[in-house]
């Protein structure tokens, strides 16, 4: 009964944290910055060509799709803002499980702090920010959220996790700077 309770209070937490994100997102102030109408311009644009090799069709087909949904809302500011409503609230469900796999000390409030760092990500304003705005940054946040609870629960120890992650910082310099 304790155990479907907690899962109810989580579920409500996310739930209120993708309402924070999706609340007035059309109508948010200030209106679309100049880089979110380039973004969702361009791929609109490159939605209305026909793919011309592989390399295009998996490109439209399955980045440029999950990136902006112009091309199911058209040229609105919620076609191009809710994919990062979507993937900020998916990031919660993430952080809380990379917490709570953190979390490996065996207390008796082992539940508390991944439900500390849910409740304070769902509310925080840069969280909310950032899940507001129409760019993929949290799409790559929640690939590496994601990655690092799955590099985590193949670790032993937290050691084994800190080599584990390696390849992610070198790979940070071969990722052309933006």
């Amino acid at each position: 009964m304790k155990k479907q309770i907690f899962k109810l209070i989580i579920f409500l937490i996310i739930l209120a944290g993708f309402f924070v994100r999706l609340y007035r997102l059309n109508l948010n102030i200030p209106s679309l910055y100049a880089d979110e109408v380039a973004g969702g311009y361009a791929n609109y644009v490159y939605f209305q060509k026909p793919a011309v090799s592989l390399f295009d069709f998996l490109n439209k087909n399955f980045y440029f799709k999950m990136v902006n949904f112009t091309w199911l809302f058209g040229l609105t500011p919620l076609g191009v803002r809710l994919p990062s409503a979507i993937y900020g609230t998916i990031l919660l469900v993430f952080l809380y499980l990379f917490a709570k796999k953190v979390n490996f000390k065996e207390t008796n409030h082992k539940d508390f702090i991944p439900l500390v760092a849910l409740i304070t990500f769902s509310f925080a304003p840069w969280g909310i920010h950032l899940s507001r705005i129409g760019h993929p940054f949290a799409l790559l946040f929640l690939i590496m959220m994601s990655w690092h609870w799955i590099l985590y629960l193949g670790a032993e120890s937290p050691k084994e996790y800190l080599v584990s992650v390696i390849p992610l910082f070198l790979l940070l310099g071969v990722i052309p700077p933006a």
